[in-house]
C-alpha cells in the first residue's frame, strides 16, 4: 500500500468510528432546544463542565453528562483532565468516555461509572498512557 492509500483507509475508519460512536451514545441535539437551553449549554461548555460534538453539521451534547438537567461536576473535572493534552479533541472525549476501560471494574466503559471516583484515575491513566508513547 501507499502512504496516500494508507491516509485515506485511515480516514475512512475514523469515520466509520464516529458514527458507530454516534449511534451508540444517546444524545441532544442543538436542533432539538430551546434558545435558553442552548444558551445554558454553551454556558457549561465555555466553563469546561461539558463537551459537545459536531457530527453533520449539528452540535450534539452527550447525554450521560447529565443529572437532573445539571451537569454531572465529575465531567468537568475528567475534562480538566484531558485538558493537559493539547491534541486531544471532543471526539476523542467521547470515544474515552463510552469505550471499555480496563482501568475500570469489569473493563465497564466511563459513561456507566460516572458514580465511582476510580474513572478519575482512569482519566489520569489515560492521559498518562498517551505521554508514555
Amino acid at each position: 500500500m501507499t502512504l496516500p492509500e494508507i491516509e485515506a483507509l485511515i480516514a475512512k475508519n475514523t469515520i466509520d468510528a464516529m458514527q458507530e460512536y454516534f449511534e451508540f451514545v444517546s444524545m441532544l441535539s442543538s436542533n432539538d432546544l430551546t434558545a435558553t437551553e442552548m444558551s445554558q449549554l454553551k454556558d457549561w461548555q465555555h466553563d469546561e463542565k461539558i463537551f459537545s460534538i459536531i457530527h453533520n453539521g449539528i452540535r450534539y451534547y452527550p447525554k450521560f453528562q447529565f443529572l437532573d438537567n445539571q451537569p454531572l461536576p465529575i465531567i468537568g473535572e475528567i475534562l480538566k483532565i484531558f485538558a493537559t493534552d493539547i491534541t486531544r479533541s471532543n471526539w476523542h472525549n467521547l470515544f474515552w468516555f463510552a469505550s471499555n476501560n480496563g482501568w475500570l471494574h469489569d473493563g465497564a466503559a466511563p459513561m456507566d461509572m460516572l458514580h465511582d471516583v476510580s474513572v478519575l484515575q482512569a482519566a489520569k491513566y489515560n492521559i498518562y498512557d498517551a505521554d508514555a508513547y
